[in-house]
């Protein structure tokens, strides 16, 4: 892997990490919650319908990111797709798309 690469992960890594250690504990089992519902149903989601459900994190917006980004690789959901995001604050960016392994 290359040097630069190496470093770039464990940088993420580590924001994730502190990020996580100061979430919200109410907000982390809302969180949970929702994205193991909309797994369980094995249709593709996205973060917009875990926002409905959970509402956003008390301080740091980069929770919600960083515990998608555990349950990903946890294994329990996997990477579906892309599209075009329908919050018009995201102005139509791309966003992944998940379902439940």
């Amino acid at each position: 892997m290359n040097e630069q690469l190496q470093l770039g992960i464990e940088a993420r890594d580590r924001g994730m990490s502190l990020v996580m250690r100061s979430a919200d504990d109410e907000w982390l089992d809302r969180f949970d919650d929702a994205v193991e519902e909309l797994a369980r149903r094995h249709v593709p989601f996205t973060a917009a319908e875990i926002r409905e459900m959970c509402g956003d994190p008390p301080g740091s917006p980069n929770a919600f990111g960083a515990r998608l980004s555990a349950w990903a690789r946890s294994g329990r959901i996997v990477h579906w797709g892309w599209e075009r995001s329908t919050r018009p604050e995201r102005r139509a960016s791309v966003v992944g798309v998940w379902v439940g392994a």
